[in-house]
């Protein structure tokens, strides 16, 4: 099993729907969520799932979906999907709609929206290198920061926020320029803990940039810090 990582990065294009983000793997994504993933349309990964409609391999069911997390994923290279709601969604979609699934299967891009009616989807995950990178379509930016926040209380040892508006926004704010978190650098005393977030701006290959992490925070525009106690966490 391999270490988990202990850098983030994070970079939120809202006018997109898109948050580019590394240093959180499919398995944490899914631990983390506020609501579980409970079906998936896989768009890229060397996987079969337990059913198969419109030639798209699906996993149907949180047992189906527990059975991949146990799966060597980073072994995939590319992994994508999409969630869906119901057993019957999938066959709803037009062939235009398979045509637009495909597309953005191979081009990380949508060729419209990244959301599909019939779908009901959330999310569009686009993978390389289970936990280097991921490119996430997530229909409500809200529902990525539980995922960040899960991980970061592991490590503290203090439970994470249950109400976070005025947290997403001012992390939403300055992730729209790209933010390193380093989370072997978290200084915890006393049930308080606090780490500090740099930003850094965009970065096209994130394995140099954090290769060379403290070039990076050298070079970071702007320091801020995230504190956490167990009934609040603010970045100022």
């Amino acid at each position: 099993m391999r270490k988990p990582r202990s850098k983030i990065y994070i970079k939120v294009t809202p006018e997109e729907s898109k948050i580019t983000y590394s240093g959180i793997d499919f398995v944490e994504f899914n631990k983390y969520l506020d609501n579980r993933i409970q079906n998936i349309l896989l768009i890229q990964g060397n996987y079969l799932g337990n059913k198969c409609i419109k030639n798209f391999e699906l996993l149907e069911g949180l047992d189906e979906i527990a059975k991949l997390e146990k799966e060597d994923i980073y072994s995939f290279g590319n992994f994508a999907f999409m969630d869906y709601s119901s057993a019957s969604a999938v066959a709803q979609l037009s062939n235009q709609q398979v045509a637009e699934v495909l597309y953005i299967a191979h081009t990380a891009k949508p060729l419209h929206s990244p959301f599909f009616a019939p779908l009901q989807n959330r999310f569009v995950y686009l993978a390389h290198d289970d936990g280097s990178i991921c490119q996430l379509y997530c229909k409500d930016l809200n529902d990525f920061f539980p995922i960040v926040y899960g991980k970061i209380s592991t490590i503290i040892g203090l439970p994470k926020p249950d109400y976070c508006d005025n947290l997403n926004k001012r992390l939403i704010e300055i992730a729209m320029s790209g933010v390193l978190i380093d989370l072997d650098g978290i200084a915890k005393k006393d049930g308080h803990a606090n780490t500090k977030v740099y930003t850094v701006g965009e970065h096209s290959n994130i394995d140099s940039m954090l290769n060379n992490i403290y070039l990076t925070k050298d070079a970071a525009v702007a320091i801020t810090n995230l504190y956490c106690t167990d009934k609040e966490w603010i970045i100022p």
